[in-house]
């Protein structure tokens, strides 16, 4: 979280957010309070505007995945270490609604047992493992198969806990993918604490309207245009040498990859992405992008 004495950005992982605080920190000053954290009740009665970035879930997952491939990011990590998955078996047998104890060290508990009725999860794949993560998910930043079972893992109910703390025992997490729960730990008040009936979709966009704290959205799909107009409608006034500055500024912290979005998708990641992520899609009027022609099926 950038702080200075005009405004306050919260920064979203894989959103163009580095780039943005570099931007704001050669232009107003100003500090790093943390990184990707929510501001505190301290940093929130200064009464400055918030900024926020965001953007096309789609291209969020590919930007998070090939960071990962890089070898850096908590997802990374979090996927690579043994201890993550040793509660493997309890969290594919869990309920819909157990409370559990988020420490990679948790054991399952006695007499759970797998049937009908009992709100089972659909389990992980068998190789998902932290071997699985760092000799093939994470291996090739070229290779589509690894990402597309990343995402089925990623995006699967039996995974929450180990690619997110506290994200598997959040209401949000029934409506809301790996992004959309990012987006309201960061920009929203109060998501620590939330009552069962904000599992809806609705609810969580009710609960957005309620409590979201940012001003201006920085999409990073047209960062530099959204850029500009948040500090305008924040009281900064720049010149015109320092706004040709901004539209030709280097970005920074890119993850790399060999191919476009579209190519890492097939129908079934897309419709991942749609399900999960709506919120954000909603929101924010973002599209899927288009297969190559190769992969379509049929409608």
């Amino acid at each position: 979280m950038f702080v200075s004495d005009k405004l306050i950005f919260i920064e979203l992982q894989k959103t163009g957010s580095t780039h943005v605080r570099h931007l704001l920190t050669e232009l107003l000053g100003g500090s790093l309070e943390g990184k990707h954290n929510a501001p505190t009740p301290e940093i929130l009665a200064k009464g400055l505007p918030i900024l926020g970035s965001v953007r096309n879930p789609w291209s969020w997952y590919v930007s998070l995945w090939t960071y990962g491939c890089q070898k850096k990011g908590v997802l990374y990590q979090r996927l690579i270490d043994p201890a993550r998955w040793q509660t493997k078996g309890k969290q594919a047998a869990a309920s819909d609604d157990e409370d559990e104890d988020d420490s990679p060290s948790a054991k399952p508990q006695a007499g759970l047992k797998k049937g009908k009725g009992m709100g089972m999860r659909k389990p992980l794949p068998a190789l998902a493992s932290a071997e699985r993560a760092a000799n093939f998910w994470y291996a090739d930043p070229g290779n589509v198969d690894a990402f597309r079972e990343w995402m089925a893992v990623v995006m699967s109910p039996a995974a929450r806990r180990i690619v997110e703390s506290g994200y598997r025992r959040n209401p949000l997490s029934k409506s809301c993918g790996l992004m959309s729960y990012r987006y309201f730990k960061l920009f929203v008040r109060d998501t620590d604490q939330l009552g069962p009936e904000y599992k809806s979709l609705a609810m969580a966009k009710r609960l957005d309207a309620e409590r979201c704290w940012v001003n201006h959205f920085i999409q990073s799909e047209h960062l530099e245009d959204d850029f500009l107009k948040a500090l305008a409608a924040s009281g900064v006034v720049l010149t015109e040498e320092q706004i040709a500055n901004v539209r030709s500024a280097r970005k920074r912290n890119v993850s790399e990859r060999p191919l476009p979005t579209n190519a890492y998708y097939d129908e079934a990641t897309i419709r991942l992405v749609q399900e999960r992520e709506r919120f954000i899609i909603e929101k924010f009027g973002y599209q899927a992008p288009t297969l190559p022609s190769a992969e379509q099926g049929p409608a």
